[in-house]
């Protein structure tokens, strides 16, 4: 990837409030999320909200206007893909804890 993407606390954190800004939260939760697609794309390229995830997201600074959109779906998706991938240690943890309690 041209791209680094950085998953400390302080982005989680601004990513957490870009998607509750956006009503998406649930994305990370698990939730169901309720989209209006017409709202939710007005947000994301009119409202500047895409903008400031990748630039929240990505290690370097870019010119967001010159990015492909294939590069904005990669950095998207190896962000959460990284955090999805550091939770499912979570859930590993998660059930081994619960088989001792049943032990």
């Amino acid at each position: 990837m041209k791209y680094t993407t950085k998953s400390n606390m302080k982005t989680i954190g601004s990513i957490w409030n870009i998607l509750k800004d956006l009503n998406i939260e649930g994305l990370i939760t698990g939730e169901s999320v309720e989209m209006k697609i017409v709202p939710l794309i007005n947000q994301l390229l009119s409202e500047g909200k895409l903008q400031e995830l990748i630039e929240t997201i990505v290690v370097e600074k870019i010119e967001f206007e010159e990015l492909e959109f294939a590069e904005v779906v990669e950095i998207i998706s190896n962000f959460f893909g990284n955090i999805g991938d550091q939770l499912k240690g979570l859930s590993a943890l998660k059930s081994m804890t619960q088989a001792k309690k049943k032990a």
